[in-house]
């Protein structure tokens, strides 16, 4: 058997190989590479799929955030909270603003942003809030909204790893203000680049970012200082082709997650844990271990990559280092561990990676 990795964009390539193919060549035998149909077809197409007013394409998942934070007024001498626990880009896209950062510590049990947590960190600085529904399960969002309502703070939700989870039947990327995606290869919805979207149920909102992320062009002139973010025709349609299987992805996502759930309840493993009446959409599985280093190793010698999502907090990288206390945070990102979960990942493969952590834990007991 093959090297197992943690994530396979190619796997998911090839499940939907023929469709995707055809996309693509449309778009090469079509007279626009940038923008056009393809483009204006897809933020058609996820704009319906969140029930949302407006989507807008963009370059990166990165730059979805960064045309938020903007759309939103933020700027030099802002406050914007969000979690150290995350991706470097959630941290890049608020510096690129010149705005400073406050981190905010997580709930343990879900990673999530911890809404008791951002009412202590809210001043007369603040000027947004930035949750990330992590791994795939959602913040929770209506204790979050019902502080940002109260404070009258602009809400914004990092998406990146989480399209298609949900809060009862609403998804993610429609509570706040603005909901920001990525569609790195990796993603639920991964292009085969990169790219990304905002969603929004606001005018103004849309118009910024339609014009920002376009050069700052609206009628024929440039009405404000804007940027080169837009997403190219090839990966547009190759989304939207994804985008019509989204939910069964997610499904086999589920599934294999479900698998992990029955196999491992009986070990000494701290698994995910879901909140009533939300949807996980397991982006990632992620456990912990308490020798994390041992574990990794001995899963490399059965040739199985795990991940670390994420080596480090935000807040201990050089570029953001502060003095922030997050306990919770330090604790957990020491012992976290991502196993293999992805559309294409074979029963044999999933029934080899079960079999190794079973005797690591057997052995280490």
């Amino acid at each position: 058997m093959k090297n197992i990795i943690f994530a396979n964009p190619l796997k998911q390539y090839l499940i939907r190989q023929k469709e995707i193919n055809r996309s693509i060549k449309n778009v090469l035998n079509s007279d626009t590479y940038v923008g056009g149909k393809a483009v204006e077809l897809f933020e058609k197409n996820f704009a319906k799929y969140h029930k949302s007013k407006y989507a807008l394409s963009c370059n990166s998942g990165t730059d979805a955030l960064y045309l938020a934070l903007k759309a939103v007024g933020v700027k030099k001498g802002d406050e914007v909270i969000l979690p150290s626990h995350s991706a470097v880009a959630t941290a890049t896209a608020v510096k690129q603003t010149g705005a400073t950062l406050i981190f905010a510590d997580i709930v343990a049990d879900y990673y999530t942003i911890d809404p008791q947590k951002i009412k202590k960190l809210i001043n007369k600085k603040t000027k947004a809030l930035i949750v990330v529904h992590i791994y795939g399960h959602p913040c929770n969002m209506h204790e979050i909204i019902k502080i940002t309502k109260q404070e009258k703070i602009f809400l914004i939700e990092d998406c990146a790893q989480s399209l298609g989870s949900m809060i009862g039947k609403k998804k993610v990327g429609t509570f706040g203000d603005i909901g920001c995606f990525s569609f790195y290869p990796t993603k639920n919805l991964g292009a085969i680049g990169d790219g990304g979207c905002v969603v929004t149920n606001n005018p103004s909102f849309n118009k910024y970012i339609a014009a920002a992320k376009n050069y700052g062009w609206e009628n024929d002139d440039i009405l404000i200082s804007g940027m080169n973010s837009r997403l190219d025709s090839i990966q547009a349609a190759i989304l939207n082709t994804k985008l019509k299987k989204i939910d069964q992805d997610i499904k086999s996502r589920i599934e294999l997650a479900r698998n992990y759930f029955l196999k491992f309840k009986n070990l000494q493993i701290i698994l995910p844990k879901i909140k009533y009446n939300f949807t996980h959409s397991f982006h990632l599985f992620v456990i912990q271990v308490n020798n994390r280093a041992k574990f990794i190793k001995f899963m490399q010698k059965a040739k199985i990559f795990t991940g670390t999502h994420y080596k480090k907090p935000i807040h201990h990288i050089n570029v953001f280092k502060n003095n922030n206390k997050l306990p919770i945070t330090e604790k957990l990102y020491k012992k976290i561990v991502t196993l293999p979960l992805y559309p294409g990942l074979t029963n044999n493969e999933q029934n080899k990676i079960i079999k190794t952590v079973k005797k690591y834990f057997n052995d280490h007991k």
